[in-house]
């Protein structure tokens, strides 16, 4: 009868970033959302917004423009930590950039990495 309020109050499937040595899967519940391959990402960026506190707010993608491939990860997914410190491995990761993009509540993109910078 009120299988309507239940669907209100449940909460949505979280979202997890899962990744080895070839690849970044993001899934939402069992579900691939998208991936990509560590070869082929171009650039690394924070994608920030003025939605938060009470939504996501803060979005690390990697990402290859040519290609049109990609992947956002939301900054509150299950794994996100673990991926935060292998990007801060990759040479020539500003690690200055990403902290600065953490703290900003603003709409704005900070470039954190760039296969052409680091070539």
């Amino acid at each position: 009868m009120f299988g309507w309020l239940r669907r209100v109050f449940e909460k949505p499937e979280p979202e997890r970033v899962v990744f080895d040595e070839d690849e970044i899967v993001r899934y939402c519940g069992d579900e691939v959302i998208e991936k990509i391959d560590w070869e082929s990402i171009t650039e690394i960026s924070v994608l920030t917004t003025d939605d938060g506190p009470w939504s996501e707010d803060a979005f690390i993608v990697l990402c290859n423009p040519e290609t049109e491939q990609g992947c956002v990860v939301p900054n509150g997914a299950d794994g996100t930590e673990d991926l935060v410190s292998r990007l801060c491995e990759i040479p020539g990761f500003d690690e200055k950039t990403f902290i600065k993009a953490m703290g900003c509540t603003s709409n704005n993109r900070f470039l954190c990495w760039s296969k052409s910078a680091a070539t």
